[in-house]
């Protein structure tokens, strides 16, 4: 397959999906444009700005799922010792 990414024409032989490819092609490119790499006559700092940025955001997006998954942790836990509270009152009869 045949990509262009910052004006630098890629060939890729690879398993991946087609439309998987244009998706990330088309994150870098919008991060590349987000970035003024679009403008800068350096493709070479424009992808490292691109690459700094998209990697500061995937860096937030996991401490909000670990934030996530923490509470969803913590909710279980508390459902699951009403569960065990309310087992124990019939129990107890």
């Amino acid at each position: 397959m045949e990509l262009t990414v910052g004006r630098q024409v890629l060939r890729l032989s690879t398993t991946a999906p087609d439309e998987h490819l244009v998706e990330l092609v088309s994150l870098v490119e919008a991060k590349l444009a987000s970035t003024g790499g679009a403008q800068r006559q350096n493709l070479a700092e424009a992808a490292l700005m691109a690459a700094l940025a998209l990697a500061d955001e995937l860096v937030a997006e996991r401490g909000r799922r670990s934030q996530i998954e923490h509470r969803a942790r913590e909710t279980v836990i508390a459902a699951i010792a009403r569960v065990d509270e309310a087992i124990s009152h019939v129990d107890a009869r």
